[in-house]
């Protein structure tokens, strides 16, 4: 009786989690789109786009996405169909386990905080928005608690650590992060813990499972094309590093002599520089909590709500001061070793970076050890207006001017180009996205029609992205069209202000052809997004007026 008031509030959080999630974000991005069509296609002929049967890595438009996410959407879009609320959904259901699941390994540790904690977690608008995209992140770190918990667990009752590392070994196939952190992380854990007395049946299935979870990343890296996907985001593959490099070398040379310069200026000196500075931005006072680069996914504000950074620094205290040696074995090596993948790619990704959303909001929450009950509730109402504010913002502002950043345009402009017979040439020089991928999913596709490349013409480049030029009579183009490459009747899709408007400002007393009048597709502030435009060609000759 004393815990369904901590249920009952949980409940409205998650439902109110699914108000309006097909509508906000509004649209879907490249990822999104692709998830859609990969679950669908799999619902529908238990193969991938490209015709591969139950693929253990997908191809996609070259991003090479790992399984489970999509496997799991497939049930959804085969009940709801490809639309948005189904693609969005396991994300969705992703925030009610983060928050029970903090609650579970908070109340193993400190039982009266395990509510704030979970509170605080769903509260976060860092795991509030990111649960509300179809992305692996959020399910990839769910799975990622439930084999901390298990493992907790398991320190009473040894059969739960075969638990513990099932659901790791789902952490890692839905992820590619969590290779790293996952793995060091229980590699830590498991040499904290070598004296146990695990016991020979359980050694010997965790043994088994380290293997064949072993050689499917293997698979996955050498054969299947995941290498492609981590090389894509490499820091050791940037080319502008090693411009920089070499211009600093031989700068270097021009003045000093060669061997010092080689001894300073060197790639391995280079990429432990950059890996250092992109390892302590994760930790930055302004993302964290005034102003995230999180366009398209949150509202401007912080990854976390601005009454959580004073919290964060108490409960941090707390922890090292008070907290027990079972606390900070699992919690402290989660803060530290979070940023680590993301670190190898950039200075800070929104989504890469998700790791250290839940482990910041239960260090948040053991401020409430140290607050006086009579502050407490203070402090739950400055939460709580907090949190009221952000919903205000995030259901108002954010999905009328972050249109522009969430590749909401597509939807529209494929609800209206539908069905359209003439040859359509979609240009992506000022929207540059996967544009057949929108075009596949909003238009319903029949994926096993994809499969068997009716009408589908592709190439992919050597950093292994597809770009699919043609399919039927969609072409989608780098820039517009010649006009003597058109046919003689056809529509030009293309940025607004950028394209089109010129495009007519150059033609429209020119003879031989004639412009139709075009229909502009807006973004929701207001502002133009595409502009569809019919064109029809009367002569190979095209005279123009001075």
């Amino acid at each position: 009786m004393k815990r369904w008031p901590i249920f009952f509030l949980l409940t409205i959080l998650f439902f109110l989690h699914f108000y309006r999630l097909g509508d906000i974000p509004p649209g879907l991005n490249n990822d999104e789109a692709n998830i859609g069509y990969e679950a669908w296609s799999i619902a529908t002929t238990g193969r991938d786009q490209w015709g591969n049967f139950l693929p253990l890595v997908f191809q996609g438009f070259g991003n090479w996405s790992l399984p489970v996410y999509i496997y799991l959407t497939a049930p959804f879009v085969r009940i709801l169909g490809p639309t948005i609320l189904a693609v969005r959904a396991v994300s969705a259901l992703s925030f009610l386990a983060l928050v029970l699941l903090v609650y579970a390994i908070v109340k193993k540790f400190r039982p009266q905080i395990a509510f704030p904690a979970a509170v605080m977690t769903a509260v976060t608008p860092w795991i509030y928005g990111l649960t509300r995209i179809a992305t692996e992140v959020p399910l990839a770190m769910a799975f990622f608690l439930a084999a901390i918990y298990f493992f907790l667990e398991s320190r009473k009752h040894r059969q739960w650590v075969i638990a513990s590392a099932a659901f790791l070994m789902l952490s890692i196939f839905t992820y590619y992060g969590m290779w790293v952190l996952a793995g060091l992380f229980f590699v830590f854990l498991g040499f904290l813990n070598r004296n146990r007395a695990w016991g020979k049946k359980y050694l010997m299935v965790l043994l088994i499972m380290s293997a064949v979870c072993a050689f499917l990343i293997i698979k996955i890296s050498l054969i299947q094309g995941g290498n492609a996907r981590l090389n894509q985001v490499n820091i050791t593959n940037d080319v502008a590093l090693v411009g920089q490099l070499n211009a600093e070398r031989g700068a270097c040379n021009a003045k000093f002599s060669g061997l010092t310069c080689k001894f300073f200026f060197n790639k391995p000196v280079l990429f432990i520089k950059e890996f250092t500075a992109n390892y302590l931005s994760h930790f930055s006072i302004r993302e964290w909590f005034i102003l995230g680069s999180n366009k398209g996914i949150l509202p401007p504000g912080g990854h976390f709500l601005m009454v959580q950074a004073p919290l964060l620094i108490l409960g941090l205290w707390v922890l090292l001061v008070k907290g027990t040696e079972a606390e900070k074995m699992i919690l402290l090596p989660w803060l530290a070793l979070s940023p680590l993948a993301d670190s190898l790619t950039g200075p800070g990704n929104f989504a890469r970076a998700f790791a250290l959303a839940p482990v910041v909001s239960i260090i948040a929450s053991y401020s409430f050890l140290a607050i006086p009950k009579k502050t407490s509730l203070a402090t739950w109402g400055i939460i709580g207006l907090s949190w009221i504010g952000f919903q205000l913002v995030y259901h108002s502002y954010f999905p009328v001017f972050h249109s522009l950043y969430t590749h909401y345009e597509y939807q529209p402009l494929m609800q209206e180009l539908n069905g359209e017979k003439l040859p359509i040439y979609l240009s992506s020089r000022f929207r540059d996205t996967k544009q057949y991928i929108f075009y596949s999913f909003y238009n319903r596709i029949p994926p096993i029609n994809f499969q068997q490349r009716l009408n589908v013409v592709k190439e992919v480049d050597s950093d292994g992205w597809v770009w699919v030029k043609r399919i039927g009579n969609w072409n989608f183009v780098k820039s517009l069209p010649q006009v003597k490459e058109l046919p003689e009747r056809s529509i030009l899709a293309g940025a607004a202000k950028e394209e089109i408007e010129p495009f007519i400002n150059k033609y429209q007393y020119c003879s031989g052809i004639t412009l139709g009048d075009p229909k502009i597709i807006y973004f929701l502030n207001g502002n133009p997004a595409f502009s569809i435009l019919p064109i029809t060609k009367k002569t190979e000759e095209i005279t123009c007026q001075n």
